[in-house]
């Protein structure tokens, strides 16, 4: 059996070099074992360690694309004022953001199954006066999202307008402008992803200066996505 020799190097005064007595070679021959060694240890370290949740995307900026389509609603609705009078016809529309689309304005509004809403609500209290109110609802589905394009979900919801009321006739001023606050409760129904259809049960407190316009509605509504 033949013996190894080392392969030698050829230097520039043209004799023969032991790669060991070689400070470039020793250091070549040092970077590419140790890239090796780290190269192996680092392909068997990742696929030996389980994902990290973690460091993954959100859930739901995978499930729920972001072009989730933005609904546009108009409704009917029934009710009257506290210190008023009841059976007063109302209606309004609306801007609906369901929480994928509405996650693009607030993460976690996605991971709290919450939808935002744009609404101007009109409703008679009485014969003589209404109250007209432009709204931010924040609209949280009771089911899971999936249900929720797949069919129904119940939801349950919180608002904040700005608002106006006709004053009853012999008041120093016609219209009063001021805060109010609304709660809502009902279901929605999805329609193959392009259409809805709800019903709910609002409330909205409004007391400034001495009058009282707190109101309740029940509504109806459909509601079509944009293009």
């Amino acid at each position: 059996m033949s013996n190894l020799h080392p392969v030698n190097i050829l230097c520039k005064q043209g004799r023969k070099v032991h790669p060991a007595r070689s400070p470039g070679g020793a250091l070549l021959c040092g970077l590419i074992l140790v890239s090796l060694m780290v190269g192996s240890g680092v392909l068997a370290q990742t696929s030996s360690v389980p994902e990290n949740p973690r460091l993954s995307l959100p859930r739901g900026v995978l499930n729920q694309p972001l072009d989730d389509p933005i609904f546009l609603v108009g409704f009917l609705g029934l009710g009257g004022g506290v210190d008023y009078d009841q059976g007063q016809l109302g209606y309004g529309g609306a801007i609906l953001f369901r929480p994928g689309r509405a996650s693009r304005f607030l993460t976690a509004l996605y991971d709290w199954r919450t939808a935002m809403l744009l609404q101007a609500d009109y409703q008679k209290v009485s014969g003589e006066n209404r109250i007209f109110s432009g709204d931010l609802i924040l609209r949280r589905y009771l089911h899971s999202l999936d249900e929720l394009q797949a069919g129904a979900s119940p939801f349950v919801g919180a608002g904040l307008g700005a608002s106006e009321v006709e004053l009853p006739v012999g008041a120093s001023e016609r219209f009063q402008k001021g805060w109010s606050f609304l709660l809502e409760i009902g279901q929605e129904w999805t329609i193959q992803r392009k259409s809805l259809a709800f019903v709910k049960a609002q409330y909205r407190h409004y007391k400034n200066e001495g009058f009282n316009f707190s109101n309740w509605s029940l509504q109806a509504g459909l509601g079509f996505a944009l293009p």
